[in-house]
């Protein structure tokens, strides 16, 4: 990987880090849809003119029914999804569960593409969920009287992530980066409309809200998912999802420094156990025996 990649990850997942922050800030006030919606239009209003002033407007015409496609997995779904589960627990929490994107990007290979994986993959697998069971275990990460609700829609919106990757790399993988993210962010807005104008707040969000959802659009999602689909298409899927090792270190360290968000012992085991998984699933970690039997 060139250095060049290695410092794109490490900006994309301090960015995507601190979108975490931006939701705790901004979610209570508008609620998931609403917030989604303004992510999103904010995103695709400073994308847009962009793609246009390329000229490539009608690249997003000519792929609007993948490109769709893609909102949905990318951006409609699981961000209503982890604003949901931004609601109820910690930053912290919410960024180590993110981390099991990798995870499921295996998984689905193993089980959807008939891809091979490694005993330590399936080690890492096992890990990376024996993760999530013991951050459920931490009440002082939950902000509500159930946790179960707030981590299974956080997984699913994982799963939603790692279908993208699929997705995109096989029907946009050749699309201008930017042309994606804007018909993808436009499309998840148009799609956002009708729930955000059915849930929006009784109570005019204030200027931190505001301020948190307009950054969550135009830097978290917009300019960041330029950065993605750019690093999908160059380092392909496994290398762009290890930005997940980092993100939850930026969450955690913002939501500690921001919002005095405790740093439990279960939220280290767990994070460890999640990131080992990963580590893993993905070859970064190697087995000093790698036995035989399953192939790599």
């Amino acid at each position: 990987m060139r250095l060049k990649h290695l410092l794109e990850l490490l900006l994309l997942s301090a960015v995507w880090g601190a979108s975490f922050l931006f939701i705790k800030l901004a979610v209570p006030e508008f609620g998931a849809f609403a917030l989604v919606f303004v992510r999103t239009a904010a995103a695709g209003l400073i994308l847009l003119p962009i793609v246009y002033l390329r000229g490539n407007l009608l690249r997003i015409k000519e792929y609007w029914q993948h490109i769709l496609v893609l909102s949905l997995l990318a951006s409609s779904i699981p961000f209503s999804l982890f604003a949901y589960t931004a609601e109820h627990v910690t930053t912290g929490f919410a960024s180590i569960l993110n981390a099991t994107i990798p995870i499921w990007t295996v998984l689905l290979g193993l089980l959807l593409f008939s891809e091979k994986v490694s005993k330590a993959g399936l080690l890492g697998i096992l890990l990376g969920f024996g993760g999530v069971w013991v951050l459920c275990g931490d009440d002082a990460m939950s902000l509500s009287v159930s946790i179960t609700l707030p981590v299974v829609a956080a997984l699913l919106a994982t799963l939603m992530y790692a279908l993208t990757g699929f997705y995109h790399k096989r029907y946009l993988v050749d699309v201008d980066p930017i042309v994606t993210a804007a018909g993808c962010q436009t499309f998840a807005a148009i799609t956002m409309l009708p729930l955000a104008v059915l849930y929006w707040p009784n109570i005019s969000p204030g200027n931190t809200a505001w301020g948190a959802a307009v950054v969550l659009g135009i830097v978290n999602s917009g300019l960041a998912y330029i950065l993605m689909f750019r690093l999908l298409k160059s380092i392909g899927i496994v290398r762009t999802v290890l930005l997940t090792y980092l993100m939850p270190v930026f969450a955690i360290a913002l939501g500690y420094a921001i919002l005095a968000e405790p740093i439990t012992m279960a939220m280290l085991i767990g994070g460890g156990l999640i990131l080992l998984g990963v580590g893993l699933a993905t070859g970064v970690v190697v087995l000093p025996d790698r036995g035989s039997g399953v192939e790599d």
